[in-house]
């Protein structure tokens, strides 16, 4: 009998005890789960508004007469690429005025530093504004507009453009992911995708243009970077701006398109080499402009993409 209580008295001990673990166990346990569950579902949330787009929801442009900026492009509408044929610009005395709603205007990012400028870098020309940002942070429309292209587009990356009611275009590249999708009408402050790095990047940024008519301009004719807000709500951009001639139907050339045309002409009239070995410093598009071969070219000579990366001593074919 005595060995008997004894062992309902050990039973009893151990039972409280393994009860008193487990509960404490728990409370831990329970604490950790909702702790992480917060942010997990935080998180999720986040995700969730950012991915979950209702295009049944968004509106779309049904017709061309509804395209905007129909006096300047007519029906001139095209989903592939950023810049088409050389349109005649309207010049007045050399300059064109276009109106602008500085309430109606979004800077397109948060926070953000600019890190290049507009103009000529490293010989070629860099025709945007870079502004720094983090891995997918909000990109936003600009003005209230439509988009025309948003797609893989070589070493712009994702991008996204979207042509407003003035005539002008905006550009946002080097997207990480695109939120919209062409003829889907966007008003400004509205997402259009998250920054990142795709494309010829070596950060995460925004590559930010502004065109009319095709032709880049320095976004900084338009906009104060240090209000992020507009300067006036009328645009003056001359030919020099637009690096074109009043009513010239002739395509733009950068300062590196120009080199490249006539370093072309010079390679044309000698003798050119079947290979280039790769040296230091060189690009598909130093290598277009020493032997006149257009990159295009070289991509599908060499079966490469305009991503590749080069490597010192490999070889380039020429024809």
């Amino acid at each position: 009998m005595k060995r008997l209580s004894a062992f309902l008295v050990v039973i009893f001990l151990f039972s409280v005890s393994y009860a008193q673990e487990i509960n404490g166990s728990t409370a831990d346990s329970s604490f950790v789960s909702d702790s992480d569950s917060l942010e997990i579902v935080s998180a999720d949330s986040v995700n969730t508004d950012i991915d979950s787009i209702d295009f049944s929801s968004q509106k779309f442009i049904e017709n061309f007469s509804q395209l905007p900026a129909q006096q300047y492009y007519k029906q001139d509408w095209n989903e592939e690429h950023v810049r088409l044929k050389a349109v005649p610009i309207p010049f007045v005395n050399d300059s064109l005025r276009l109106i602008l709603n500085k309430d109606n205007f979004i800077f397109p990012v948060k926070n953000g530093k600019v890190i290049s400028e507009y103009g000529v870098r490293h010989g070629r020309m860099h025709t945007g504004t870079d502004i720094k940002q983090r891995l997918n942070d909000t990109v936003v429309a600009c003005f209230d507009g439509v988009v025309r292209l948003a797609r893989q587009y070589g070493g712009y990356g994702k991008v996204v453009l979207v042509r407003h009611p003035n005539g002008l275009e905006s550009v946002y590249s080097h997207l990480n992911r695109i939120k919209v999708k062409p003829k889907q009408l966007v008003k400004a402050g509205q997402m259009v995708g998250l920054a990142g790095r795709t494309g010829r990047a070596t950060t995460e940024h925004l590559h930010f243009e502004l065109r009319f008519l095709y032709e880049h301009f320095n976004t900084r004719k338009a906009i104060d970077y240090t209000t992020e807000s507009l300067f006036s709500d009328t645009l003056v951009l001359t030919a020099k701006d637009l690096h074109r001639q009043a009513t010239a139907a002739k395509p733009q050339e950068s300062a590196s398109e120009s080199q490249e045309n006539q370093t072309a002409g010079t390679a044309q009239s000698s003798e050119r080499p079947s290979v280039h070995i790769v040296r230091k410093g060189d690009t598909l598009y130093k290598i277009s402009r020493t032997y006149g071969v257009p990159v295009k070219t070289l991509l599908k000579l060499n079966k490469i993409s305009e991503d590749s990366i080069l490597s010192i001593g490999q070889k380039i074919k020429l024809k």
